[in-house]
């Protein structure tokens, strides 16, 4: 379970999940910063870098696709997991 995967976590529009999403980097004391907004067609994409350590993950909001993250398999599986547990 190497490299970089990515997992939807659920719908862009889940406003629960963004916060819960924000908690569970908190806990790992990740600093997360956005690094860009585009609009395209009727699509919105937004992206931010999220620095556990020294370990990276890419987080994208993008209409119709939903949030998700990117990163090492087992840190994305991890937080995934965490997600999941606390939106449960």
């Amino acid at each position: 379970m190497f490299g970089k995967i990515t997992a939807i976590l659920g719908s862009e529009t889940d406003d629960e999940l963004f916060t819960v999403l924000k908690d569970v980097l908190s806990s790992y004391n990740a600093i997360v910063e956005e690094k860009s907004f585009h609009v395209v067609g009727s699509q919105e994409i937004k992206t931010w870098e999220a620095l556990l350590g020294s370990q990276k993950l890419k987080i994208v909001s993008e209409t119709y696709e939903g949030l998700s993250i990117k990163g090492p398999s087992k840190l994305v599986n991890e937080i995934a997991a965490k997600v999941d547990l606390h939106l449960a």
